[in-house]
């Protein structure tokens, strides 16, 4: 008698969720150690975020986005919404009945990725049962916990950013596209999760666009209620976004052409797109399913770029198109997210490993058994969708690396479906190489960090010491630290870029960098001026009005000649008086002694 196969006994799929759940807080236990421990969320998009929520539960206006202690008196504008700020500000508010304000902000910080991550594991759980059965929504809820850009980096506990909300409402968008069931309202829900996700970032957007490119060929070809579900997707998409778009926006800024969130531009995009959505099934009860209707549907298509092409042209450029070239340099030479994967390879091929083997070895298997049943004219069914929905992020690593999150959504279920078709498919060709393939997976998919450590230790060789962001300052960073500060009345502090938002989170200084796109100034002055000569970061200091400056102790900016690793030595010019800040203090707090103007470097 042949062994039933893995996962296919009855139940299996809820034992697996919960030992889903065992598995993924047991990951957490670093990132709670941290939390614990240094009392300053995972890194500083976090720290910004709790602070939004924390000024706006202080009473900063719901339209106002920015944060005003980064140089201010004006501020810094975030390109965020505050459609994440507020459940998170609601979950605070309750837990501040019984905890004092910090203790709510730290345990929302906490359980908010938790609750998202429980709603991406169940709702994966039931897309691949539908699609694949139980056995693959096993292997999937597997993936979900065990795949470490998952539970351990966008779900981890303390990553409060947009990031783990978009994924999720990706994940319903791919629900409604593939999942069989009522077209009309799996169409709406496709295309609310659309408009949701562009309300919150514009990083989605490209899956977005597949997402409708996938109904509309469903449509051409006459798939049975495909074009209801295009119809759904469309009415979805075009009719809330301009809601959320109102919800959040100020409306002195309704008609700002802005590139970085949804705007405009963008409004146009998702409108026009409900438009074609409804004439293209108007269409199709004209023009009979095949080569004739898709024909017609692709010149519609291109008539629609071409309409919205002057509105849409500006923003091509992306959102450093505005920065000082010096600036723009520095960021796509030092964010290891913004560089293409194969530099990344080069310059240290372990840390490559860890960020994409998992990506890359999913979308192998599934390219090999969808070719596979292609060639024997097998139906493709969901595994074929899938492929294309982490395949494209995958080849869009080569130009950012960032680009990975796009994939994360349809990644577990890749890999679910994927490992339930190795395990549980006799093999007629090499049959003991089965067990092979299934290990081989699961170890390049869960366990990128063990292949990574076989080829070295995970280095960035290519970038180390290389800027300021690349500097120590992470030990100046955990709050008791940074409290030594709170006995300085408060004062405008010139930091470096990875310093500003703990001073901002533990202490009510101000300070002059941090690392968001919309202010130049505040770009440059955690990056360039600590790199460069003396002169440079006097004329840095006064143009930002910082009457106090501060670096971690053994800083390193850009060389060891520089002026900022100097200060990281104790070594500052003349116009730079040291402040005692107690026995042991990692940080090296100086004064400024105006005027500063004239310092030679």
């Amino acid at each position: 008698m042949t062994p039933p196969g893995i996962f296919t006994r009855p139940n299996s799929d809820r034992f697996v969720f919960w030992f889903a759940i065992v598995l993924y807080v047991l990951f957490q236990m670093g990132a709670l150690r941290a939390e614990f421990t240094a009392n300053i969320p995972t890194g500083t998009d976090e720290v910004m975020r709790l602070l939004s929520v924390r000024d706006l539960l202080a009473g900063q206006s719901w339209w106002d986005m920015s944060q005003h202690r980064v140089l201010p008196p004006n501020g810094v504008s975030l390109h965020w919404s505050r459609l994440i700020d507020a459940p998170i500000a609601a979950l605070v508010m309750l837990f501040s009945l019984f905890l004092s304000p910090f203790g709510a902000e730290r345990l929302v910080a906490m359980i908010w990725p938790a609750l998202l991550f429980l709603g991406f594991l169940g709702l994966t759980r039931h897309v691949a049962g539908r699609l694949a059965g139980p056995a693959a929504a096993c292997f999937a809820m597997l993936g979900v916990a065990a795949i470490p850009a998952i539970s351990t980096n966008y779900f981890a506990m303390g990553m409060v950013d947009h990031h783990n909300a978009q994924i999720l409402a990706m994940l319903v968008l791919g629900a409604g596209v593939m999942v069989p069931g009522q077209p009309l309202r799996l169409g709406l829900m496709a295309g609310a999760a659309g408009a949701f996700s562009l309300a919150v970032g514009l990083e989605m957007i490209v899956i977005i666009a597949l997402g409708g490119v996938i109904l509309s060929l469903a449509h051409v070809v006459g798939r049975p209620g495909a074009g209801a579900r295009l119809v759904g997707f469309g009415l979805g998409l075009g009719g809330l976004a301009p809601i959320l778009f109102a919800v959040q926006t100020n409306p002195f800024l309704w008609f700002a052409p802005m590139c970085d969130v949804l705007s405009p531009p963008f409004l146009a995009l998702t409108t026009a797109a409900a438009g074609f959505c409804l004439v293209v099934v108007a269409k199709g009860r004209v023009v009979p399913a095949g080569w004739l209707r898709f024909l017609v549907t692709a010149a519609l298509g291109v008539a629609m770029l071409l309409i919205l092409a002057p509105v849409l042209r500006p923003c091509l450029a992306g959102p450093y198109a505005d920065l000082p070239a010096e600036v723009q340099t520095r960021i796509l030479s030092t964010i290891i997210e913004v560089r293409p994967a194969h530099q990344i390879m080069v310059r240290s091929l372990p840390l490559a490993i860890t960020a994409l083997l998992p990506l890359y070895a999913v979308v192998l298997a599934a390219a090999v058994l969808v070719l596979r049943d292609f060639g024997a004219a097998r139906p493709q069914g969901a595994l074929g969708l899938l492929l294309v929905f982490v395949a494209i992020p995958a080849a869009l690593t080569f130009v950012q690396l960032r680009t990975v999150v796009m994939a994360l959504p349809f990644l577990p279920l890749t890999f679910g479906i994927v490992a339930d078709r190795l395990a549980n498919r006799t093999w007629t060709v090499a049959p003991r190489a089965q067990h092979v393939a299934v290990a081989a997976l699961i170890i390049a998919a869960a366990m990128p960090g063990v292949v990574a450590a076989l080829v070295g230790s995970v280095q960035m060789y290519g970038f180390k010491q290389s800027t300021v962001l690349k500097a120590t300052s992470a030990a100046c960073s955990t709050q008791a630290e940074v409290s030594r500060l709170t006995a300085l009345p408060p004062a405008v502090i010139f930091t470096p870029m990875n310093i500003g938002p703990a001073v901002l989170y533990f202490t009510d200084h101000s300070v002059t960098a941090a690392p968001y796109h919309r202010s130049a100034a505040a770009l440059s002055n955690g990056m360039l001026p600590f790199g460069g000569t003396e002169s440079d970061l006097a004329k840095a200091v006064a143009d930002a009005g910082a009457s106090l400056l501060m670096v971690c102790d053994g800083d390193v900016f850009a060389n060891t000649g520089s002026i900022g690793s100097a200060l990281g030595r104790g070594a500052p010019p003349s116009w730079l008086v040291p402040v005692d800040l107690g026995a042991g203090a990692r940080m090296r707090l100086y004064r400024v002694n105006a005027p500063v103007t004239g310092s030679g470097g």
